[in-house]
């Protein structure tokens, strides 16, 4: 989709270069995403991602990371697995596991979301065990979205 840019608007790409020693400083990156590929754990342009520098933390299976892809696109996706120095990350409302993304590819780990305006921490346990049951549920994604769509309908 075609999105008009202003001269407001700072690329990603440069606004990550300034970022960075901020977050590696112990600064929190506040973002609002886009779309729809974290749904239906994150809304875009609804909810917001409260992010701290990846750098030296050890990533695990169902974090939602913030990295750059080979064409300078940012993403926000969740660790799908991990094989050694490699990650696959997966966004919540796909069946697809992209990767292997390398780990100096991956810019920062998200602390806690806002959500419908409530903070949910993502060490909240309750958090850890729904966003375990949507990761194994990743086959049947498809079902859960139709069935979704046709309760609506009726």
């Amino acid at each position: 989709m075609y999105r008009e840019v202003d001269d407001h608007v700072i690329p990603a790409m440069e606004w990550m270069t300034v970022m960075m020693p901020l977050l590696e400083g112990g600064h929190m990156l506040k973002i609002c995403p886009s779309g729809t590929s974290m749904y239906p754990f994150l809304h875009g342009g609804r909810d917001e991602a409260f992010l701290c520098s990846a750098f030296g933390k050890q990533l695990k299976r169902g974090d939602v990371v913030l990295y750059v892809r080979g064409d300078g696109t940012h993403i926000l996706h969740r660790v799908h697995h991990i094989k050694g120095n490699e990650f696959f990350m997966l966004g919540d409302s796909h069946i697809w596991i992209e990767g292997p993304v390398d780990r100096l590819s991956i810019l920062a780990v998200t602390t806690y979301f806002v959500r419908k305006g409530r903070k949910i921490q993502c060490g909240n346990v309750l958090y850890k065990i729904l966003s375990r049951i949507w990761l194994i549920l990743r086959p049947i994604r498809p079902f859960i979205f139709r069935l979704r769509k046709l309760t609506r309908t009726i």
